[in-house]
């Protein structure tokens, strides 16, 4: 299936770091302001964590505000509210927050106005007793050109890292991901890629998905040769190009390929966009700089925010899966080469 939710699994390498989700969500053991900041190499599983928190915020507090941005569009929003004059605005949708949710910190504008705005969001939401959580890859000392106003602020609240996996929680992981999408490798091939693939959980989603695509594409079963062949390099899944990607989605939705990498804003248009966009980061592993080149020189700001309302869309709308089937399908790749995971 399109949708596939794949439940966060709690290893050695994250369990402090979800402790601390919890206690963020219960508002429990706070001696300082109540902000976390959870750091860690991409691919760790920040975004798990996160998603994990908000599904957990949701359901308990529908009520309150929340805004969950990344550094880049926090920053494009606030050049944008300059550039319009509606610097008012901007701080009426940031200052009166319940919770404030920034990932990636790290890649905020380099210039001291963002970084600055970003401070006073951090103390204008924890002076309405909301809370904070952020998200890096690195620890608030280690980010290079931010003040000292900003580390302290991290410092004020709670600040955890999270651990790359060791061979047992890779174990654990890899044997998680296949079971959760019903992908068949024998316990043996789990040690050996276990041992072999030495990345994030990211790198391993990546592993399971790629053996199930041959596999599938081959008409074979995942066993010690065909994994053998994987490791060593002899075999591939082949990533289709983004020109492909949107040939593609465009005979989906009816629309012409001129049309989707126009600034045309029709509703059929902006969502078949926001597919092809979401579908070259995903499965085609494009950098948001080349996307955005390729439709229409877009700001890369805006490819980070298409992706995220396709996904967000995705994941309520049984129809729109079943059109991304029919897509993933079509270019070769299984029909659960796309997960969105809670």
């Amino acid at each position: 299936m399109a949708k596939s939710s794949i439940p966060l699994l709690i290893v050695e390498e994250n369990r402090l770091p979800f402790s601390a989700i919890e206690r963020l969500h219960r508002r429990e053991g706070w001696t300082g302001a109540e902000l976390l900041y959870l750091y860690g190499a991409a691919g760790d599983g920040k975004s798990m964590l996160v998603k994990h928190f908000l599904s957990l915020e949701k359901k308990a507090h529908p009520k309150q505000q929340i805004e969950q941005v990344t550094a880049a569009e926090f920053s494009a929003e606030f050049t944008e509210a300059v550039a319009q004059e509606q610097i008012d605005q901007f701080h009426e949708k940031f200052h009166h927050l319940d919770l404030f949710i920034c990932e990636d910190v790290g890649a905020i504008d380099t210039r001291k106005e963002p970084q600055k705005q970003l401070i006073l969001v951090l103390d204008a939401v924890q002076q309405r007793g909301g809370r904070v959580l952020l998200t890096a890859n690195r620890s608030p000392g280690a980010l290079a050109g931010f003040p000292s106003r900003f580390v302290n602020r991290c410092h004020g609240g709670l600040s955890v890292g999270i651990k790359p996996l060791g061979n047992e929680s890779r174990v654990k992981m890899i044997t998680h991901l296949a079971s959760c999408q019903q992908i068949l490798i024998p316990q043996e091939q789990i040690q050996k890629l276990a041992m072999t693939v030495r990345g994030s959980v990211r790198d391993l989603l990546g592993t399971v998905n790629q053996l199930d695509a041959i596999a599938r594409l081959q008409k074979r079963s995942i066993d010690a040769k065909l994994c053998a062949q994987y490791l060593k390099g002899d075999i591939e899944v082949p990533k289709p190009e983004i020109k492909m990607i949107t040939r593609v989605v465009s005979q989906e939705f009816g629309v012409n390929v001129s049309e989707i990498r126009s600034a045309a804003r029709d509703k059929k248009l902006v969502l078949a966009r926001q597919c092809a966009m979401f579908l070259a980061r995903e499965v085609a592993h494009k950098s948001l700089q080349e996307i955005a080149r390729y439709f229409g020189g877009r700001n890369h700001s805006t490819v980070i925010h298409s992706c995220r309302r396709f996904e967000e869309r995705l994941a309520d709308d049984a129809a729109l899966g079943k059109e991304l089937k029919t897509i993933l399908h079509r270019l070769g790749l299984p029909s659960d080469s796309v997960l969105i995971t809670c």
